[in-house]
């Protein structure tokens, strides 16, 4: 991909998308030109906030992706609808690449179901990790990399939100996606995939144990706390 400006398409315009929608903006090279959802409601919403004129607003993914000649689709529905979502547009060959919202899918098997229908359609694919890319964690990264700090042996990561605040009420299913099964809530795929990722990305290697706990809410965990074990008895002390 080498062009001056990429055509964006967002597909899902809830909270998350509204952080694409603003780097898109700010970005010279991206050029919001289409977004998609099941809710006419939520369209004219994020329409009106990122000026994305009515004719670029879709219901239908398929006729968004036949009609807006896009560079560029980013996944912003809820986790259970990853997978299906990739999939269909990678097979669609309407775009060059597709960045997806974490968690990537909810299952492996999913997993390795979009990426092999990106590869066998020529379409590049890449996970919403913003903090991979974050100054700190880089430099962190190079003095680790560098031994400026000695034989790197443990890591702790942390990763917690309030759950949308309000009370108990706000933490059911029914009222936050993040405490929704069928949504693909849960901390360890909305939350400890982060820290998991960074334990990966701060060893360069893959756990080789894995052990954890967790607190039960109503559908899904509401806290987790892991212990990775890599090569070299190194750990990583997640929550």
């Amino acid at each position: 991909m080498s062009k001056n400006t990429y055509r964006v398409g967002l597909v899902g315009t809830g909270g998350i998308a509204r952080a694409h929608g603003k780097a898109c903006q700010l970005a010279d090279s991206a050029e919001l030109a289409a977004i998609c959802d099941v809710s006419e409601a939520a369209l004219a919403g994020f329409g009106e906030q990122f000026d994305v004129s009515p004719e670029n607003r879709y219901l239908s993914l398929d006729e968004m992706l036949a009609t807006e000649n896009l560079d560029i689709a980013v996944i912003c529905t809820w986790g259970a609808y990853h997978a299906e979502t990739g999939i269909q547009i990678a097979q669609s060959r309407q775009v060059q690449a597709i960045l997806c919202e974490k968690p990537f899918t909810s299952t492996a098997a999913e997993a390795e179901a979009f990426v092999g229908a990106a590869a066998e359609n020529g379409v590049l694919v890449t996970e919403a990790f913003k903090f991979r890319h974050h100054p700190m964690h880089l430099k962190a990264k190079e003095l680790i990399d560098a031994g400026a700090i000695g034989e790197f042996m443990t890591l702790r990561s942390t990763f917690c939100t309030g759950g949308g605040g309000g009370g108990p009420e706000t933490r059911r299913p029914e009222a936050n996606w993040r405490f929704n099964k069928a949504k693909g809530g849960g901390s360890i795929y909305d939350l400890g995939c982060y820290c998991i990722h960074h334990a990966r990305f701060m060893f360069d290697a893959e756990p080789i144990r894995v052990s954890g706990a967790s607190q039960a809410g109503l559908e899904v965990d509401d806290a987790a706390y892991l212990l990775l074990v890599f090569p070299g008895n190194r750990t990583a002390q997640i929550s």
